[in-house]
C-alpha cells in the first residue's frame, strides 16, 4: 500500500532539516575558526578551505555532499521506490535547508555541494559530469565560483544527453537557477574581473 501524503510531507521536512544541519560551522569549530567571520563569511566548503585548512575544506564539501545524498537515496531506494517526484522534492528540500537553515538563523552556504549529492543520489553520471567540469574549470581558472556554476550547467545538460527522467531535467533546472542566485555577487565580481581565486 502506497503511504499517504503525510508520510511523503515528513519526508521532506526531515530532508529540509537534514540540510540544515551547519557541517562548515561544525567543522571550522573544530579548528577554533569562526568561518562566518573569516574570509567571505560564507558557510561553505571553500570559505572553510581559506580559513581553517584544505582538509577541513575537503571535509566540509564531503559532509554537505552527504546530507543530501543521504535523504534522497533513502527515499530512493527504501521509502519511496517509485516516486520520482518526492525523490525531487526531497533533494530541493534539503537544498533549501542549507542555504536557509533553521539551525543557523537562516545563513547558510550557496548549495554547490549540497546540488552535488542530489544529483549523485538522482542520476550519478550527470553528477559525475558536473564534478569533472568543476573540477577542470577550477584547475584552469582557480575560480571556485565559476567552476561551481558551470559544473550545475554541465549536470543538467548531461541530463539531456542520457536522456533521464522530466523530473530529473527540472530538478536540476531548479538547482541550477539557485546556485546562479546564491552566486549573484560573485558573477558581478566575475565580470568586473574581481573575484576571488583560489
Amino acid at each position: 500500500m502506497p503511504p499517504d501524503a503525510s508520510y511523503r510531507f515528513v519526508a521532506v521536512i526531515l530532508s529540509y532539516l537534514v540540510g540544515s544541519i551547519p557541517t562548515a560551522l561544525i567543522v571550522a569549530r573544530a579548528r577554533s575558526v569562526d568561518v562566518l567571520s573569516s574570509g567571505s563569511g560564507n558557510p561553505g566548503a571553500v570559505n572553510v578551505a581559506r580559513a581553517a585548512g584544505w582538509a577541513a575544506g575537503a571535509v566540509t564539501l564531503l559532509g554537505d555532499a552527504a546530507k543530501a545524498f543521504v535523504p534522497v537515496l533513502a527515499c530512493r531506494v527504501l521509502l519511496f521506490p517509485d516516486e520520482t517526484a518526492l525523490w525531487c522534492a526531497c533533494g530541493l528540500a534539503v537544498m533549501a535547508g542549507h542555504i536557509a537553515p533553521v539551525f543557523s538563523r537562516f545563513k547558510g552556504g550557496k548549495g554547490v555541494a549540497c546540488a552535488l549529492g542530489v544529483m549523485a543520489a538522482l542520476e550519478p553520471a550527470a553528477a559525475a559530469a558536473g564534478l569533472v567540469c568543476f573540477t577542470v574549470v577550477v584547475l584552469v581558472t582557480r575560480t571556485a565560483s565559476l567552476g561551481s556554476i558551470l559544473g550545475t550547467a554541465a549536470s543538467l545538460g548531461a541530463l539531456f544527453i542520457l536522456p533521464a527522467p522530466t523530473d530529473f531535467i527540472l530538478t536540476n533546472a531548479v538547482i541550477l537557477a539557485v546556485i546562479l542566485l546564491s552566486h549573484h555577487e560573485n558573477i558581478r565580481r566575475l565580470v568586473r574581473g574581481g573575484e576571488l581565486r583560489l
